[in-house]
């Protein structure tokens, strides 16, 4: 039986979230691991959009605009304390413009992407699909939370995360997902779709 490259793409990335899910959990390895998570978001981004067809100048000019809204969004976020809370970037993500690590824009961008890629699987109306969308970013967030405050990510001025992060989770992302089903952007990656629930185990795993 012929192995496809999505295939191939999905059993590599599947090998690089294990070695490091072990790297997290072996507390030897765990400073090295620590400091290879933008790579990994950088690595992740790569084999996702290697398999996205067909690029067109509104698709790039939707991924931009994915980027900048974003690392904007998180901007106003840490500057004003009204948008997610009162939190602020520490050093785990790498190089950082204005105190917002540059990087956290190209994890919007692959976020939306996979969950926006989820959902169009469904028979769903566009708005729908939209929701569900969002939906799953929340849920993953949730996960994410307690990983990045214990690894040098972000920290939160409060005890818990508040929960009106979670409620502009899903509104920043039902307003980006809305134009990602408009112009039909998605073209049911498989690869999208195997970063998401691989995120969803790894980050699982390391809450619990």
């Amino acid at each position: 039986m012929k192995i496809t490259a999505p295939a191939i793409a999905i059993i590599i990335t599947t090998i690089i979230y294990a070695v490091g899910l072990a790297g997290f959990l072996l507390s030897e390895w765990l400073p090295l691991f620590e400091k290879l998570t933008p790579a990994n978001l950088i690595f992740a981004s790569i084999m996702v959009f290697a398999f996205h067809r067909p690029w067109s100048g509104r698709f790039l000019a939707f991924i931009l605009a994915v980027f900048v809204a974003g690392w904007s969004v998180e901007w106003l976020g840490v500057n004003t304390g009204i948008i997610f809370g009162a939190y602020s970037y520490d050093d785990g993500l790498g190089f950082k413009l204005f105190e917002i690590p540059l990087i956290i824009g190209l994890n919007w961008v692959l976020l939306i992407y996979c969950t926006g890629t989820i959902a169009s699987y469904t028979p769903l109306p566009n708005w729908a699909k939209a929701i569900l969308g969002a939906l799953l970013m929340v849920a993953l967030d949730v996960l994410i939370e307690p990983f990045a405050i214990a690894h040098g990510l972000w920290s939160w001025e409060t005890p818990s995360v508040p929960l009106r992060n979670y409620l502009a989770w899903f509104i920043v992302s039902f307003m980006m997902l809305l134009p990602f089903f408009r112009y039909h952007f998605s073209n049911r990656n498989p690869v999208a779709v195997a970063v998401y629930l691989l995120q969803l185990v790894f980050f699982g795993v390391l809450m619990f």
